[in-house]
C-alpha cells in the first residue's frame, strides 16, 4: 500500500527518484579544502626560509613566493583525507605532544622572529653561514653564559640516561669508584683522544708516542718512590666508613659564653665555610643554648682539617654533616696502588697496577735517548689505576682512569720557560676544545705543597659543580726519576744536547699531565644548558663539533615513504665514511631534533619531499636553530667546512 500524508497525498520522495541532501557531504569538502590550504602555507613558509629564496616578507608565514607552494599542494591533493590529516599533525610534532617541529614556524626556536637575520644558502653555494662556524660563534656563547652554574646532578642524569657513562656492574649493584661508557661517551672520549695526539704528538716535532705496561715490578715502583711516599692519610669509624682526613674540616663550635660545647665537620669544597656555619647553628639550636657572635658575624671561620685536630678532639669530632660524635680512628697512612701477584703465588712476585703512566716512560728512558736529543718529549695515553679512600662526585675521583700524559725531557736550567710554554699551550687547548674559560683558572702550588719529586707545580683548575678542582697539573719535576732509576737498573740516563752533541747531560722533566674522565665531565659541565623556546623546555649540549659524539643526526621525513627512506640510508652512509653519524626514523622531528640537542649533535640532515624534486636537503644547526638548503652532493663539503 502506498505512503500517504496527513492530507491525504502522496510524499515527494515517493514520487521522484532518491536524491541524498549533500550539504553534509559539501562542508566536509570546505574543511578539508581550508585544512589543506594551511597546511601549504606553513610548509610554504618553511620551505622558503631554507631555499635559495630569501624572505623579503613582512609577514614570512603567509608569504606565498616559493615554487615548493605548488608541490606541496599537488601531492595534498592527491592524497586521501586520512593521510591529510596524518601529514597535518607530523608537521605540528605528533598528535598530542608538544614538541619543537622545525617545519611548524610558531614552535621552532622562536622561528618567525630570526627569518629576517636568516642567510639562506642558494642551492649552488658552498659556503656555510658565518654564524654556524664554532670559533665566530663560541666566544659569544661563552660571555652569555659566563657565571652561570649547573647541579651535577643535571649533568649525572643526563650522562646516565642517555648512555654517556654509568656505574661499572649495575646489575650487582655497582663497584664504587668505578665506571663504565656506552656509546657516546666512548665515542666522544675516542675524538678527545684524537685530538690531544694530533695537538701533541703528530704536529710536534719534539714529541714521540709509546705505550707501556699497566702492571710493573715491586722493584718499579720502590724506585720511583710510590711505595714509600704514594699515600693518603685515613681515619676509620666503628662501622668502617673510610675517610681521607685531608678532606674533612672540622670547627668547634662555641656558644655565647665563649664555652666550647663540641665539634661540627664537612668534606673540604668551595662552599664549606658555608656550610659548617649552617651545621654550627644548628647543633647550638640542638643544645638548646645561644651561638657564639662569631657564627652569625660575616669573618672568616677558624676551622681546620682532620690531619690537624688532637687525639681528645678526633674522637668527638662528627662525621661530615652530622652532629654525633663519629669515634674516628688513629690516622694512618693508606697506600693507594692495587697490588697484585705475577706468575703462581708460589713464586711470590708482586707487581702493582700503574699509579700513574709516566713511570714507564722512565723506566725506558735509555731506549729513547738513542734517537732523540734533548729537548724532547715521549707521549703516553693509558689507564691508571689509584685505590681511592672514598671515591666520589661521580668520574671524577675514580679508582680506574685514563691519563694523557708527556715527560719533556730539557736542560736543567731552561725548565721554567717550558714550564711556562705547557701551561699556556694546554690551557689554549681546552678554550680550543669548547671549555668556559670563565670556568678555567691556574693554581700555582706552594713549595710547601709540592710533591716530594716536583720543583714547582701549577695546576689548570676547573669550576665544578661540587667546586674547583684540578683538571690538569704540569710539574717540573727535576731529574729524581732519572737518578732513582739509574741508581736502581745500573742504566746511563744521560743524553745528547740538541745544542751541544758531545756534552751528555741528565735532563730535567717537565710533565703535562689530564686526566681523560675529569676533561670529559668538564667538557659536559662546560656545555650543559637549559633554555625555553617558544614556551618550550629545552636541554642542549653546546659541545664543539670536534668532540660532539654525533656529528651528524640524518632524518626521513616521512619514514612510509620509501624514497624518502632510500635516500636518508643513502645519505647516512655516504657521510659515515668522514663524520660520526646516526639515523633516527622514530617519532616526529621536533622529537628527533630535541634527542640530538640533547647529546650535543650539531647538525641535523632532514629529507624531505622537496628533495625528491630538487635533490636538496634541510640542514639544520643546533645552536642557532637555522637552517638552510643544501645540494646532497655538496652536503659532504658543507659539513667539513664547519668542522
Amino acid at each position: 500500500m502506498a505512503a500517504t500524508t496527513p492530507s491525504g497525498g502522496s510524499p515527494r520522495w515517493d514520487s521522484r527518484p532518491f536524491r541524498p541532501n549533500r550539504s553534509a557531504e559539501r562542508r566536509g569538502k570546505i574543511r578539508v579544502l581550508i585544512i589543506c590550504t594551511l597546511v601549504a602555507l606553513v610548509v610554504s613558509s618553511w620551505m622558503k626560509t631554507t631555499s635559495h629564496c630569501c624572505i623579503q616578507s613582512d609577514l614570512p608565514e603567509i608569504s606565498l613566493l616559493s615554487s615548493n607552494f605548488l608541490k606541496t599542494s599537488k601531492f595534498l591533493k592527491s592524497r586521501p583525507v586520512r593521510s591529510r590529516v596524518m601529514f597535518l599533525r607530523r608537521l605540528r610534532g605528533g598528535e598530542g605532544t608538544s614538541t619543537e617541529g622545525e617545519l611548524n614556524t610558531k614552535q621552532s626556536c622562536n622561528y618567525t622572529s630570526q627569518l629576517k637575520n636568516l642567510s639562506t644558502l642558494s642551492l649552488d653555494s658552498e659556503t656555510p653561514p658565518t654564524a654556524w662556524l664554532w670559533a665566530s660563534k663560541c666566544k659569544n656563547w661563552m660571555d652569555a653564559e659566563k657565571g652561570t652554574v649547573v647541579e651535577l646532578n643535571s649533568v649525572v642524569n643526563l650522562m646516565v640516561r642517555r648512555g654517556f657513562c654509568y656505574a661499572s656492574c649495575e646489575s650487582y649493584g655497582g663497584i664504587s669508584g668505578f665506571f663504565d661508557y656506552g656509546p657516546l661517551g666512548t665515542e666522544m672520549r675516542r675524538k678527545i683522544r684524537h685530538l690531544w695526539w694530533q695537538r701533541f704528538v703528530q704536529e710536534s716535532e719534539e714529541v714521540i708516542g709509546i705505550e707501556t705496561s699497566i702492571i710493573g715490578p715491586e722493584k718499579l715502583y720502590r724506585a720511583s718512590g710510590h711505595l714509600e711516599h704514594f699515600v693518603d692519610p685515613m681515619v676509620v669509624t666503628p662501622n668502617g666508613e673510610r675517610f681521607r682526613a685531608d678532606q674533612v674540616v672540622f670547627l668547634e663550635v662555641y656558644n655565647l659564653d665563649g664555652d666550647s660545647i663540641g665539634y661540627v665537620s664537612a668534606l673540604d669544597s668551595d662552599n664549606v665555610e658555608e656550610e659548617l656555619r649552617n651545621l654550627a647553628l644548628k647543633f647550638v639550636k640542638k643544645q638548646k643554648q645561644d651561638p657564639n657572635p662569631s657564627l652569625l658575624s660575616p669573618n672568616k671561620l677558624d676551622f681546620r682539617y682532620l690531619t690537624n685536630a688532637t687525639n681528645e678532639e678526633r674522637v668527638l669530632i662528627p662525621r661530615p654533616g652530622e652532629l654525633k660524635p663519629a669515634k674516628f680512628s688513629q690516622i694512618r697512612n693508606f697506600n693507594l696502588m692495587f697490588s697484585t701477584n705475577i706468575g703462581s703465588t708460589s713464586e711470590g712476585a708482586t707487581g702493582y697496577l700503574r699509579p700513574e703512566t709516566a713511570q714507564g716512560i722512565f723506566a725506558n728512558f735509555h731506549r729513547y735517548k738513542e734517537r732523540m736529543t734533548i729537548p724532547f718529549g715521549v707521549a703516553q695515553i693509558g689507564r691508571a689505576f689509584r685505590n681511592e679512600i672514598s671515591p666520589r662526585n661521580f668520574i671524577f675521583r675514580a679508582r680506574e682512569f685514563e691519563q694523557m700524559e708527556i715527560e719533556f725531557f730539557i736542560s736543567p736550567d731552561t725548565w721554567p720557560k717550558y714550564h711556562n710554554y705547557w701551561v699556556e699551550a694546554f690551557w689554549e687547548w681546552f678554550l680550543h676544545l669548547g671549555i668556559r674559560e670563565d670556568m678555567l683558572a691556574k693554581d700555582v702550588h706552594e713549595s710547601k705543597d709540592l710533591a716530594h719529586y716536583a720543583k714547582a707545580c701549577t695546576d689548570i683548575t676547573f669550576k665544578y659543580p661540587f667546586g674547583t678542582q684540578e683538571l690538569m697539573g704540569i710539574a717540573a719535576r727535576g731529574d729524581y726519576d732519572l737518578i732513582r732509576h739509574e741508581e736502581l737498573t745500573g742504566k746511563d740516563m744521560k743524553a745528547s744536547q740538541r745544542s751541544q752533541m758531545t756534552n751528555k747531560i741528565r735532563p730535567h722533566v717537565i710533565e703535562p699531565s689530564v686526566g681523560l674522565d675529569r676533561l670529559f665531565l668538564a667538557l659536559l659541565v662546560s656545555a650543559y644548558h637549559e633554555e625555553t623556546i617558544a614556551g618550550e623546555p629545552r636541554k642542549v649540549l653546546r659541545l664543539s663539533p670536534s668532540v660532539a659524539p654525533i656529528t651528524v643526526g640524518v632524518f626521513p621525513l616521512m619514514v612510509k615513504n620509501q624514497r624518502i627512506r632510500d635516500i636518508a640510508r643513502n645519505i647516512r652512509r655516504d657521510l659515515s665514511r668522514h663524520f660520526t653519524v646516526s639515523l633516527d626514523e622514530n617519532g616526529s622531528i621536533g622529537r628527533r631534533y630535541r634527542r640530538m640537542d640533547e647529546i650535543g649533535t650539531p647538525f641535523c640532515v632532514t629529507v624531505d619531499f622537496a628533495s625528491l624534486e630538487d635533490e636538496t636537503v634541510t640542514v639544520r644547526e643546533r645552536d642557532t636553530c637555522q637552517q638552510v638548503r643544501v645540494s646532497i652532493s655538496r652536503l659532504e663539503d658543507f659539513i667539513r667546512k664547519l668542522l
